[in-house]
């Protein structure tokens, strides 16, 4: 017996766990490597694996190189059937805003969520239920020799973006630029008290910004783990995060 007639005769559940194992730590939308291999294999591999939902949970998509990419994420995120979902995206910031609304769709079901841009005067708000979001990444693609300033978002964004994720465990945000801080302290509505947040890496990325900025915003009385790259920030926005958030921080 060949060995392709052995793999044909292997029942349907040990071809799913073949499948699964031999999935890249990060699958991207690439015809010939797995998931998406299968679907053209032959019409029983294809069954399969549209019906094994552990496939499609992990996407990484770099646009836009990908091509249509906006409908293959929604594809590819309906097809874990409201599982929990981990999402990188890598692209140019003139390209985010339709990916993100494909993003927002699913994102009561997003457990992690990176995001890596370069080019771009202001990326959109990503806002949405993003109830089951744990670990939440924003980072400037360092390939890119653009100033920071080419790379602009502004605090009330990332601090919308953590409203939405009332689970948030984990944040790193690295290399953002929010143009000229304003002196008066940040009207109350901008202010946020997240009680989940347990980790919080702060970093400018190499290339300026203003990333530690983000303190001025945050109270956070449960963090455990606080990692700035560069203080990038007055010693006064330090102090008043930690007097008021009063943090279990732990010594590393």
């Amino acid at each position: 017996m060949s060995m392709a007639a052995g793999i044909e005769n292997l029942p349907n559940e040990i071809l799913s766990e073949i499948f699964v194992s031999c999935l890249p730590p990060d699958p991207q939308p690439d015809l010939l490597a797995a998931p998406m291999i299968f679907l053209n294999i032959c019409h029983r591999w294809r069954e399969i694996a549209l019906a094994l939902p552990a496939l499609w949970m992990r996407i990484r998509i770099e646009f836009p190189r990908a091509r249509e990419f906006e409908q293959v994420l929604d594809t590819w995120l309906t097809r874990a059937r409201l599982r929990a979902t981990s999402l990188s995206l890598r692209g140019s910031g003139d390209k985010v805003a339709p990916l993100l609304s494909a993003v927002a769709h699913h994102a009561p079901h997003v457990n992690t969520l990176a995001l890596c841009f370069g080019k771009g005067r202001r990326l959109p708000d990503l806002v949405g239920p993003f109830s089951a979001l744990t670990t939440l990444t924003i980072s400037r693609d360092q390939m890119i020799p653009d100033p920071p300033e080419n790379f602009a978002h502004t605090p009330s964004g990332c601090i919308a973006m953590m409203r939405a994720a009332p689970g948030l465990v984990e944040c790193n945000f690295r290399g953002l630029y929010f143009g000229e801080q304003n002196p008066v302290h940040p009207p109350a509505s901008s202010m946020l008290t997240h009680t989940s947040l347990r980790r919080l890496n702060l970093g400018c990325g190499g290339r300026g910004g203003n990333t530690g900025a983000l303190l001025e915003y945050l109270t956070l009385p449960t963090l455990q783990t606080l990692f700035i790259v560069d203080f990038d920030i007055p010693v006064h926005i330090f102090s008043d995060f930690i007097s008021r958030s009063a943090p279990p921080l732990e010594a590393s």
